[in-house]
């Protein structure tokens, strides 16, 4: 356990003597998962904390005002994505979206107050923690944002491929027991919450862990870190083109429809 600790220790301080013991490791890829699903549960504490003690003192009837101001801050997202289009259509696009997200609020609303079998604090207290011990196994809104076992394995297929066809030759095993090493860093999502400073920690947890899945790509694949960095970026830019491409498809449909009618 020492020995292991000591070789984290210089992993995350991006020691190149500490990749190349680990790439040594016959157990590396069990290690792996095993490390990004801890590290998984430990950075979903503090959201398992805050949610056992709203379980306990609130019915969890989600406020009219607190939908209306995420309904709200949604359409913010979106509206810029929009802005290639007439007024008249954006308003009506952002006018149909937010009755739908009302409505569906609503009808939410309405099914959170049906009889359940558990007492309804019970009942929260068990889905808190049924999301926390999930936690790892969902994929992060963005790769590599969060210690997460869906991102690992998901996008890291991807990587792999890319590296493949850059010149790596890293066996899958070494491959993914090495890049889980960027879980690591994200114990500082611990903080996340902290007022003001939360988003600089995940900021930085978000970043070093980048920088850890880099460097591990190039030990593992025997790559310089210009094609390391390539290939772990490659696939979030092809998706990222092929959205941006679908999108503009779809604007220019809808723009083609409104000019024949």
């Amino acid at each position: 356990m020492k020995e292991w600790m000591q070789t984290l220790r210089g992993v995350v301080l991006f020691d190149g003597a500490a990749y190349a013991r680990l790439r040594e490791r016959g157990d590396l890829f069990f290690l792996g998962f095993l490390l990004v699903f801890l590290l998984g549960l430990i950075s979903g504490l503090p959201d398992l904390g805050i949610a056992i003690v709203r379980g306990l003192s609130t019915d969890a009837v989600v406020e009219a005002a607190d939908v209306t101001a995420e309904i709200e801050q949604g359409l913010a997202q979106v509206e810029p994505l929009l802005q290639s289009l007439p007024s008249d259509v954006r308003d009506q696009i952002l006018l149909q979206a937010r009755q739908g997200f009302e409505l569906a609020a609503q009808i939410g609303g309405q099914v959170a107050q049906l009889p359940t079998i558990f007492p309804r604090r019970l009942a929260l207290l068990l889905e808190a923690v049924g999301r926390w011990a999930s936690r790892p196994l969902a994929g992060a809104r963005f790769p590599l944002a969060t210690a997460s076992l869906g991102t690992w394995l998901g996008y890291g297929i991807w990587v792999m491929l890319m590296a493949r066809l850059l010149g790596g030759r890293a066996s899958l095993a070494t491959f993914f027991g090495m890049t889980s090493l960027f879980a690591v860093p994200h114990l500082l999502q611990i903080l996340a919450r902290v007022p003001y400073v939360g988003s600089v920690f995940s900021f930085i947890a978000f970043l070093w862990g980048v920088g850890i899945y880099v460097k591990a790509t190039a030990v593992s694949h025997e790559l310089g870190t210009g094609r390391a960095v390539l290939a772990a970026l490659l696939p979030l830019l092809i998706v990222a083109f092929l959205v941006a491409v679908i999108a503009m498809g779809i604007a220019g449909t809808v723009v083609l429809i409104l000019l024949t009618r």
